[in-house]
């Protein structure tokens, strides 16, 4: 990690990276306590988070995006060194922050505690390294033996044995899936299907907080749920 996160990057920001799967915070007791308080707004305390039955998705995105800039206000370090890779595409296509795309990547090595991104003409010389890479919502194949070995690949959707890529490999690798893309797409119709797959009792109580998802909004504002299962503001 000491190629991405300096000790100047360190020395100047008090939190490194913003996304979920990975951020560093400067240990200050005011980053220590700042969640344990009920916020001017928001109402939500970690106690009332940790007692629901439901993912919330607070410490992810209320706390760390909406509450530690207004309430902490160390500096940000907002680099992009990692390969974060959507799931609605079987091709890795490389996010930025939410829902914006970066460049497709064809494959992945991971080489002696190493991450890269093989380029597309398939020449070693171009790889990109990367902090780590991000897999999420996506069923990925094994092959056996590869926990012992120095390197292997990463390919939609599986980890096989190291090889040097070709261009043809490259090519049908960066290919869109429409009918991976209509089962795995996180959009209005993934939406609509865990819905159907609720029963009519979960469905009334999920209900809030998907209508506030299709309107653009996260799960969780002001709202959360009790430990009888409701949703219900909290003020």
């Amino acid at each position: 990690m000491s190629k991405f996160i300096t000790p100047d990057v360190m020395d100047k920001y008090g939190r490194i990276y913003r996304l979920g799967h990975l951020q560093l915070f400067r240990n200050t007791d005011k980053v220590r306590t700042f969640a344990l308080q009920k916020l001017p707004g928001w109402g939500l305390t970690c106690r009332d988070i940790f007692t629901a039955p439901e993912h919330m998705a607070f410490e992810e995105y209320v706390l760390t995006e909406k509450l530690f800039d207004e309430f902490v206000g160390e500096e940000q370090y907002d680099s992009f060194d990692f390969a974060d890779i959507f799931a609605d595409f079987r091709q890795f296509i490389r996010a930025k922050l939410f829902r914006d795309r970066l460049e497709t990547i064809p494959a992945f090595r991971w080489k002696e505690g190493k991450v890269y991104g093989l380029s597309v003409n398939g020449e070693s010389g171009n790889d990109v390294e990367y902090l780590y890479l991000h897999l999420q919502k996506r069923k990925m194949k094994f092959t056996p033996g590869l926990e012992n070995e120095d390197s292997f690949m990463i390919i939609p959707n599986e980890f096989v044995k190291d090889h040097e890529l070709t261009q043809d490999e490259a090519r049908q690798y960066m290919m869109p899936d429409s009918s991976y893309e209509k089962t795995n797409s996180q959009g209005i119709m993934y939406l609509v299907r865990k819905l159907l797959r609720m029963d009519m009792k979960s469905t009334l109580v999920k209900l809030y907080p998907y209508f506030q998802l299709l309107k653009g909004k996260r799960l969780v504002s002001k709202w959360g749920v009790n430990a009888k299962g409701n949703w219900r503001l909290y003020n």
